[in-house]
């Protein structure tokens, strides 16, 4: 089978780099003093001049401008005839404005080091020098041909590089080096010869693994050559052989999804490897029962409800919860964890779902017919009289039945009230009613 390569190749790079150094110096004129040391007969007269900048980087094709001025002995600026030379390059324009003089300065086209000199004739002991490196000009780009090309496996391909300038221009002499972005897609010589490299084997790690059912792992896989050495920037395509039971996405990640064994497959290339993965169900780890204590009367009832979960105590679902009582002639449960009371006394309720368990304390508390008012029960009724034994349903006891009058008390049983209740009791300004 013939395999192509659709290469990319990074711009080779270059030794060259450039410092550009950008100086401005700045001269304020100061009127010469009359007096004082470095006066001649007549005036001031120049102790020195003064040269900026002192030293600067440029490529052939830059110029520069430097700036001097005449200084007498006490550092003021003083009018001199200042002319200008130059041991490399040349001077290519001169100015003067006031007791500043201006010259523009051309590099030489060959690199190195050369000095401007400012001086006062006829004291040519008066001068002073600014240090010129003149440095190739640099590499703005790399000119790759080919730019784009296919290569079949087996075959080699030669490749150009030319430097140029930020004309475009070539550059030569320079020094050329080559990487290439895949070393393990193709390799690429000192002198730009390309060689691409085939995929002999494809290894999936781990080469087995167990998931538990709604988790995931994370396989890789690893293209090989002739040799067993890793190649990178390879194309691996994943599949697996029971998606009811494993599936597999673009980058190897597997998420379990029912109990079961699954045949999951990295290819590369035409060659493949394997990895089998067992799902197994998420196990119980531990199970809490709210509330973990309650009290109820002889007769009412409290729900309880259980959450099994999992080791990193995340709740899990569609598991089976049995529940049991200590003392059933105490407290009951039902299968679904609603708890009613039997008889006074203490009862502990347990939970348990695969192996693992938890409880509830259970107070049952006697029914006493002490209270003086009217009663409430969870398992009371419209049809009953209020009393201890036969007390009202907790709508019928908020809706103010005919016989419940200001100053009563209306005593609610322990247990769970479900629904949505709106009161009317109505007691009057100075009697009120007791709930």
């Amino acid at each position: 089978m013939t395999f192509k390569y659709k290469l990319s190749v990074r711009l080779a790079l270059l030794k060259d780099a450039l410092l550009l150094v950008s100086v401005t110096a700045l001269a304020c004129e100061k009127p010469a003093g009359v007096t004082g040391p470095g006066s001649g007969p007549s005036g001031p007269v120049v102790s020195r001049v003064a040269l900026a900048p002192p030293q600067i980087t440029l490529h052939p094709n830059q110029t520069s401008q430097f700036t001097a001025v005449g200084l007498t002995a006490a550092g003021d600026t003083i009018a001199v005839a200042v002319t200008w030379s130059a041991t490399g390059g040349s001077i290519v324009d001169t100015s003067s404005k006031g007791s500043i003089h201006y010259a523009t300065y051309q590099p030489s086209t060959a690199p190195g080091t050369y000095l401007v000199i400012a001086t006062d004739p006829p004291e040519t002991g008066v001068a002073d020098t600014s240090s010129v490196i003149v440095i190739p000009v640099p590499v703005a780009s790399v000119s790759l041909s080919p730019a784009v090309a296919t290569v079949l496996l087996g075959a080699t391909l030669q490749l150009t590089a030319t430097p140029q300038d930020s004309s475009s221009a070539a550059l030569s002499g320079r020094v050329v080096t080559w990487a290439s972005s895949a070393p393990a897609v193709a390799t690429v010589s000192a002198t730009g010869l390309l060689t691409p490299v085939p995929v002999t084997s494809v290894v999936v790690s781990p080469a087995t693994a167990s998931v538990p059912a709604g988790a995931t792992l994370q396989l890789g896989a690893s293209a090989k050559d002739s040799s067993g050495g890793a190649l990178t920037g390879r194309v691996v395509t994943w599949s697996t052989s029971a998606a009811s039971v494993a599936t597999v996405n673009a980058s190897g990640l597997v998420k379990g999804v029912a109990p079961g064994s699954a045949t999951i497959t990295a290819s590369a290339e035409g060659k493949a490897g394997t990895s089998t993965i067992t799902v197994t169900q998420v196990p119980v780890a531990s199970v809490t029962v709210s509330p973990a204590s309650a009290s109820v009367s002889v007769g009412g009832s409290v729900p309880l409800t259980a959450t099994p979960k999992d080791a990193s105590g995340s709740a899990l679902t569609g598991r089976v919860v049995t529940w049991s009582s200590s003392a059933s002639t105490v407290a009951s449960v039902t299968s679904s964890g609603l708890v009613t009371g039997v008889a006074a006394g203490s009862a502990t309720i347990t939970a348990s779902s695969e192996g693992k368990s938890a409880t509830s304390a259970i107070t049952v508390s006697a029914v006493t017919g002490t209270h003086a008012g009217h009663y409430v029960a969870p398992g009371g009724s419209a049809g009953g009289d209020g009393t201890a034994t036969k007390p009202w349903d907790l709508a019928t006891a908020l809706a103010q039945p005919a016989s419940v009058v200001p100053g009563d008390t209306i005593w609610l049983r322990g247990g769970v009230y479900a629904g949505i209740f709106t009161s009317r009791l109505a007691g009057t300004p100075s009697v009120v009613l007791g709930l």
